[in-house]
Parts: C-alpha cells; structure tokens; sequence
C-alpha cells in the first residue's frame, strides 16, 4: 500500500482541523466548512459580494437574503414571470429543517418547454425525504396542481437530469399565472416514513362500482 493511503496530512484549508490520507482529504475538501467560498444567491440574484467560509454561508444568508431562507419545512413564493429571462435558475431557496439544509431549485427549461424543480439534500440517504411542489391560485381554489418526489443528493452531478425531478409543460404553469402575471407556489419537504400508504379499491370492488353504476343507469332509462 502507498503512503498515501497510511500518511495523515492536514487539509489545506486554513483553520481547518482535519487530518486524513490523501485519498480521504479529497473527498473532504468539497464539504470542508472551512473551504473559501462566494455566495450562490449572487449567480442567482445577483448584488451579493459575499466571500467567506462555507460553514458561515447560512448564517450570511439568513442575514442577507431572509425571503430566501427559512427554517421552516415549507416556503410560499409569489414570483413575478418575467418572459425576458435568460438564465435558467429561476429562483433558489435554503431550508433548514429535520437538522439538514435543502437546496430547492427552480429552473425554466426554454428548450424544452417545461418548468421543474429538484431539493438537494447533504445525506448519505436523500430518499429519506421527499419533497412537494404546491403551484395555486390565491382567489381561485379549484385550480391547483400538485407534485410529490423523493429529494436528491448534493453530490449527485446529474441531478438536473434525474427523472424523479418535478417536471410541469410550461403551458401548463402560464395556465396558473394570477391577475398580475405571477406564479404562486409551496414548496414542502417531509419524511418519507410518515407518509400514509395508498389504498387502491380492489378490482372486484371496482367492478362491483361499475356494475352500480350501470344498473343505476338502465333503471332510469325511459321505454319508447
């Protein structure tokens, strides 16, 4: 064996308490806290010029940006469409709830003609948790749209090509737009283990409804 998988060597980032092998550091060194890192809600958003260490990321955030965090499992967005938008992060939220930080994507896919969100999530097991897209109109109650998919891991390269995504035609968001052309949604994260399973109606049962039903049908039905 190599010694660089005997020798311990310190991570490189500076105040960093961390000793490991090489091979160990390099999986280390993308979660180091103490990695030196710019504020993701500037790619987004913009006018943020934050440069700091990514274990005080949260706190900058829940001091800078407060309509864009929440320790709470929901969040509620009311987001203005603009057609001139260009890039395809759309909107980007932190929730800090169930002792993790969910990272919730909203991107418009130009090409494709369809909206879709992802959470990400720093767990070894990110189907622990799923999450809910909620699109609504305020004023209108019967108009509603609804998703539910399990949450990704952060270290999944290809999470924006993962089917489990919530995928919704754009046409059928620009059918839920309010009176001033903005987009009403909730975005919920939950544990999958207190989830209700489903109950389907067994087939004799179904067919049993739908013989009623014809039986129910025939009995009103007027002779010549």
């Amino acid at each position: 064996m190599s010694l660089a998988h005997k020798v311990l060597f310190p991570c490189t980032n500076a105040g960093c308490p961390r000793h490991a092998t090489l091979p160990q550091l390099e999986k280390h060194a993308a979660n180091c806290q103490f990695r030196i890192i710019n504020c993701f809600m500037a790619r987004v958003y913009g006018d943020c010029n934050w440069e700091g260490k990514a274990g005080d990321w949260m706190d900058h955030c829940f001091e800078k940006h407060t309509g864009k965090v929440t320790e709470l499992p929901f969040i509620t967005v009311r987001d203005k469409w603009n057609p001139k938008r260009s890039e395809p992060v759309i909107n980007y939220f932190l929730m800090k709830c169930y002792d993790k930080v969910f990272n919730v994507y909203q991107i418009y896919d130009r090409r494709g003609g369809r909206m879709m969100w992802t959470v990400l999530v720093n767990d070894d097991n990110p189907e622990t948790y799923y999450f809910e897209v909620d699109l609504f109109l305020p004023n209108n109650p019967i108009k509603k749209i609804v998703y539910r998919r399990p949450c990704k891991s952060e270290r999944d390269a290809d999470f924006l090509e993962h089917t489990q995504n919530v995928y919704i035609p754009v046409e059928n968001v620009f059918s839920m737009l309010d009176d001033n052309e903005a987009i009403n949604f909730i975005v919920r994260i939950g544990e999958a283990e207190n989830l209700p399973l489903l109950e389907t109606p067994a087939q004799s049962g179904s067919l049993v409804l739908l013989q009623n039903s014809d039986e129910h049908r025939e009995n009103h039905i007027q002779p010549q």
